[in-house]
């Protein structure tokens, strides 16, 4: 055994030598200066092991979520330079590659938006149930002041499902309405006492709506399901390049008043006020170009539509007049799939002082500086259909808040063509002014009036074709029913004052409302009293 130990002796002491030498070269590296190496020949530096990551080209995925930047991205951050080292042509690269890190860190949509590439609506969620007409603008204001020991939500929803991009969605709505309605008519101006109770579902309302391309590329599909009326309510494209214009095709409200283009969820009363059923704006097929908050912070709307009215529901009130019954197109029972054309001019244009959300009448910021709207709108008919169209019809509107008060006032004036034909003449006369005051994100009250006139030669022209519906019918009793009194009414006028508690906002909301209605025949003025409560539910 020692002769083997013997044997193996030189192995050991080389090992031995090895192992010292290695550790007084590790001493001199730590406790050498760059004197004492300076004839040393520099090691070269240890390969780093390359990660793994995504090479170039391979992060589209990233940019398409609006360039924000993720672990796989291999781009490397130039080193900083020295302040005393840059010179001018330095730091501008230095403020352009800052500035270059800031739009990557920032979603498509906002850079679009300081871009002016789209216009505001469109940056908007303007396919959801709560939205107005695109025609419309929603600035800051439309960002609601919540206090900090609120603790409701503002509103439900929207329900939307993200699509490939982070700023692409498909959006579902529903909204709901339940009211409670009594009427009573008294027994004045040669018409009998009445009265009624009604329960009724007054909107049940399905909107599939979706957004795409930074949301230059919108569309929204909205249909009624209520018992009485399975009908088409919306269904439109529209497309944003420029910040100045949206090309907006289909079916949807012509852009004629502000007023009508909120949306009914909007609203501080149970429905529309009376002068929206004879002068509108109604839903008709066709195209139209609008933008808003751009040039002089302007509003404006111009389009070609087919002439028809689609909805049995605004813009009736002339049919009404003399005797006959509205259609309704829009109904998927017994609608139409085409409709007659003659083309109908409509605009609309308004000036914005101040930034003021024209989505709404309602003051919920409450401020103290005053913000106003003013606009006036237009609709021509080439051809109008006598009995069924208004040949011209004119507006003039104006919008002011101020802390927590609303007030909004609208004139309307209408020409018709006579039932015989000949030249347009001047028909009905609407004026409809309302106030109101929000007291908090809970409570709300507002007061509205209306009145509808109707002139001395529409009158004269509804009695003349109630004359000869007598003289030509088959059942001349019936038709003396439908158009005996044609020409008789002469104003119908109405003042409501209405509460409402917006427990979720305008999606769930509770609104109480009483109202005071008159009717001016030629027999004398027929009065009546109304009391309606609703329940809204949407998202």
């Amino acid at each position: 055994m020692l002769q083997s130990m013997r044997s193996q002796t030189p192995t050991i002491l080389f090992a031995l030598v090895l192992a010292s030498a290695s550790g007084a070269l590790a001493q001199d590296a730590d406790a050498g200066t760059p004197e004492q190496d300076a004839g040393a020949p520099e090691a070269e530096p240890e390969k780093e092991r390359e990660p793994f990551i995504k090479r170039d080209g391979q992060v589209a995925d990233n940019a398409q979520l609006g360039g924000e930047p993720t672990l796989t991205e291999t781009e490397q951050q130039p080193e900083a330079v020295a302040p005393e080292e840059c010179d001018l042509d330095c730091i501008e690269a230095q403020l352009a590659e800052e500035e270059r890190r800031e739009q990557s860190r920032k979603g498509t949509l906002e850079v679009a938006r300081e871009k002016g590439s789209i216009s505001s609506e469109q940056a908007s969620e303007s396919g959801d149930a709560l939205s107005a007409e695109p025609s419309t603008t929603t600035l800051a204001e439309a960002v609601v002041d919540v206090p900090e020991d609120w603790t409701l939500p503002t509103r439900l929803g929207p329900v939307q499902i993200k699509v490939g991009k982070a700023d692409d969605w498909i959006g579902i709505g529903l909204a709901t309405q339940l009211l409670f309605e009594y009427e009573q008519q008294f027994p004045t101006g040669g018409f009998p006492k009445d009265n009624r109770e009604t329960l009724q579902f007054r909107r049940i309302r399905l909107t599939l709506s979706s957004s795409f391309i930074d949301g230059r590329i919108q569309s929204r599909f909205q249909i009624n399901l209520t018992p009485s009326a399975f009908e088409l309510i919306d269904m439109w494209f529209s497309f944003t390049r420029f910040k100045f214009a949206t090309f907006r095709i289909g079916q949807f409200k012509i852009p004629y008043d502000r007023f009508r283009a909120q949306s009914f969820a909007a609203l501080a009363f149970v429905d529309w006020a009376p002068t929206t059923r004879m002068f509108g704006s109604e839903r008709q097929v066709g195209g139209e170009v609008l933008a808003s908050g751009g040039f002089l912070n302007l509003e404006y709307a111009f389009g070609v539509f087919s002439g028809v009215n689609a909805r049995a529901s605004h813009a009736i009130g002339i049919t009404e007049v003399y005797g006959d019954t509205p259609q309704n197109p829009s109904n998927l029972g017994s609608g139409e799939v085409v409709s007659e054309f003659h083309p109908e001019l409509v605009a609309r244009v308004a000036k914005n002082f101040g930034e003021i959300n024209t989505d709404t009448n309602s003051d919920t910021l409450r401020t103290k500086v005053l913000r106003h709207s003013v606009g006036t709108g237009i609709a021509w008919d080439a051809r109008p259909s006598p009995i069924e169209d208004l040949a011209l019809r004119l507006s003039a509107e104006w919008l002011g808040k101020i802390r927590g008060i609303h007030m909004n006032v609208i004139a309307y004036l209408g020409w018709y063509e006579p039932w015989q034909g000949g030249k347009i003449l001047v028909g009905p006369f609407g004026l409809m002014a309302e106030t109101g005051y929000r007291f908090d994100l809970l409570w709300g009250l507002a007061l509205r009036y209306s009145v509808t006139y109707i002139t001395p030669w529409l009158r004269s022209d509804s009695r003349s074709y109630g004359q000869a519906q007598i003289t030509n019918a088959t059942d001349p009793a019936q038709a003396m029913d439908q158009y005996g009194r044609n020409g008789d009414q002469t104003t119908n006028q109405q003042l409501a004052l209405a509460g409402t508690a917006y427990v979720i906002g305008n999606s769930l909301k509770v609104v109480a409302e009483t109202a005071w209605e008159t009717q001016l025949w030629n027999t004398g003025r027929r009065n009546g009293f109304g009391f309606g409560m609703q329940l809204q539910l949407l998202f």
